[in-house]
């Protein structure tokens, strides 16, 4: 289903993706990559700007094989990488894993800076609305001269 949404309503962020599984299955995939990387079956693969073409929709067309981290150059497929895709997304986990452990040191919670939002707009609120309330009055005194007047 995410093939179609990402094929019609989302043209402009995705890549076509042909991917070669064992026994020289074939499979089309459209994905929004996330960096320079896409995950098919749970298997991680790497995008470069250099192996790709556009196919007659316009779409950026890369090949992967199961086999193969980096994108196959339809040009040049006789130097074929040996990098293993289970052992890059075994790398790939490490890494973000490291960064988010790395990012939750010594940071601020969002939750604190979200209740002093919420307490300076509740105090602005309360400002304007006092301001405003002395100023009606002010002008409700001013207009009964004017409304004794008329009656």
């Amino acid at each position: 289903m995410s093939n179609f949404i990402n094929k019609h309503f989302r043209k402009s962020k995705c890549i076509k993706v042909i991917y070669f599984g064992e026994g020289k299955r074939n499979d089309i995939h459209y994905i929004i990559p996330k960096g320079s990387t896409i995950t098919i079956n749970e298997k991680s693969f790497v995008l470069n700007n250099n192996d790709f073409f556009i196919d007659r929709k316009n779409f950026v067309t890369f090949i992967f094989s199961h086999q193969r981290v980096e994108p196959i150059n339809p040009n040049d497929v006789e130097n074929l990488g040996e990098y293993d895709p289970a052992l890059f997304d075994i790398a790939l986990n490490s890494r973000i894993a490291s960064e988010i452990l790395d990012a939750s040191k010594n940071k601020a919670d969002i939750n604190i800076f979200l209740m002093v939002g919420l307490f300076i707009m509740i105090v602005g609120f309360a400002v304007v609305w006092y301001t405003l309330s002395e100023q009606i009055s002010a002008l409700q005194e001013s207009l009964k001269p004017l409304l004794e007047v008329l009656q």
